[in-house]
């Protein structure tokens, strides 16, 4: 029974401090602040992964270069090609992505951030994805 108590008294705690971060943005100022680090956040969790792209990639080319079976030679291909292609998804995005916060807070500004953090978890997960296969592959 006590940690029931001590879960529902963590649980409302919690949700108290979410509710109070909510209540506290009053402007759409706030809100568009919010929303523009949650879509920079996103960025900025997978923007260091490039590099890590960019291993993965010589990686491939050296396994392909000493493989000898054709199979696992188009697989080595494509887990490239996924990879230049998550590569190339996150400058596509950084280059379309435009905002500027010195100007007065919009609704429109507010629906812009909700599209591009859709935009940036898409990319993200692409870019997620294409090094998890790639990897998974070289350890085959």
């Amino acid at each position: 029974m006590k940690k029931l108590k001590l879960i529902l008294f963590i649980s409302a705690a919690v949700f108290s401090c979410s509710v109070e971060k909510t209540q506290d943005c009053q402007t759409l100022e706030c809100y568009r602040q919010i929303r523009y680090d949650s879509v920079i956040a996103i960025h900025d969790e997978v923007m260091p992964k490039l590099s890590t792209i960019v291993s993965l990639q010589k990686e491939l080319q050296e396994a392909k270069e000493s493989e000898t079976d054709s199979s696992r030679i188009v697989l080595l291909d494509e887990a490239m090609m996924e990879l230049q292609d998550a590569d190339e998804a996150m400058w596509v995005w950084m280059r379309q992505f435009k905002f500027e916060m010195d100007t007065t807070a919009t609704q429109g500004q507010l629906d812009y951030l909700s599209a591009q953090k859709k935009s940036a978890e898409l990319m993200a997960d692409k870019i997620k994805k294409a090094i998890g296969s790639a990897q998974e592959l070289l350890l085959e």
